[in-house]
């Protein structure tokens, strides 16, 4: 079941994708320390929100794994799995 529109989850694993990669590439070596700190406040952002909606989530789709689309794309999934 996808939930997620696909322009918005290509935009969150973009932003995923350059925050951890970003220490891996020279030319972004002075942003790189605040990008990862982005991702990392992101993720934990993600694990706040998971655990806040987990039973809801459970109660509205059960049987489903939910945890991957709400850290990957937060909101993104969880609005949506909701609404239905």
């Amino acid at each position: 079941m996808n939930k997620v529109a696909p322009i918005p989850k290509f935009i969150m694993l973009g932003i995923f994708a350059i925050a951890f990669a970003s220490p891996f590439i020279p030319f972004m070596a002075g942003v790189s320390t605040y990008l990862v700190g982005f991702g990392f406040l992101f993720l934990a952002v993600h694990v706040a929100e998971y655990l806040f909606y987990k039973d809801r989530l459970a109660a509205k789709a059960p049987g489903e794994n939910h945890f991957l689309p709400v850290l990957l794309f937060g909101v993104l999934y969880i609005k949506p799995v909701l609404r239905d």
